[in-house]
């Protein structure tokens, strides 16, 4: 059977995305979706109301837990949840909390049931530099022989075209 992701980009909780309103994504996806990943791809918050809307994550995310746990949700980083230290440090405790696994320049092999094997590399935003790190990053990260699929995490669309299309099939950007 195919692979069933769904992806989730750009919530910027606070005045854009409501936690009520995300949260009942949320709860769609885990309960009537049903796939077997979920790949977060950053900017969980918005840079004018990022330090009051700390901790809203695990809320938003709450009904995902079940599929964190099991270890089917992965995320990495968007801009402005590198902005500050504090949004960065409440990203990582939030999604630490979810047990989502959080792919910094580094990558995860899962073994999707029915499906095969599955390798996912998440690729950190940066403000400088980013063709070179996602050069980078993906040298070193080699996709192993017995992928079926190769995916990647890249938050910032504007860098895709750096990863050589051999290098995976889909890559999900925010």
């Amino acid at each position: 059977r195919p692979l069933r992701v769904v992806q989730v980009t750009d919530l910027h909780l606070g005045p854009f995305m409501s936690v009520q309103r995300a949260r009942e994504m949320c709860v769609t996806i885990a309960e009537v979706v049903r796939p077997d990943l979920v790949l977060l791809t950053g900017d969980f918050h918005t840079p004018t109301t990022a330090k009051s809307s700390l901790g809203y994550l695990v809320q938003a995310l709450a009904p995902l837990q079940a599929l964190a746990a099991s270890g089917r949700v992965f995320s990495c980083m968007g801009n402005h949840d590198i902005e500050t230290d504090d949004t960065e440090h409440g990203v990582v405790e939030d999604l630490t909390k979810l047990k989502v696994r959080l792919l910094r320049d580094s990558d995860a092999v899962v073994q999707v049931p029915g499906v095969g094997c599955v390798h996912i590399l998440g690729i950190e935003f940066a403000f400088s530099g980013q063709v070179e790190r996602v050069q980078s990053v993906v040298a070193a990260h080699p996709v192993p022989p017995e992928a079926d699929y190769a995916l990647v995490l890249l938050h910032d669309p504007q860098w895709f075209w750096c990863i050589p299309p051999e290098r995976c099939c889909v890559v999900f950007n925010g």
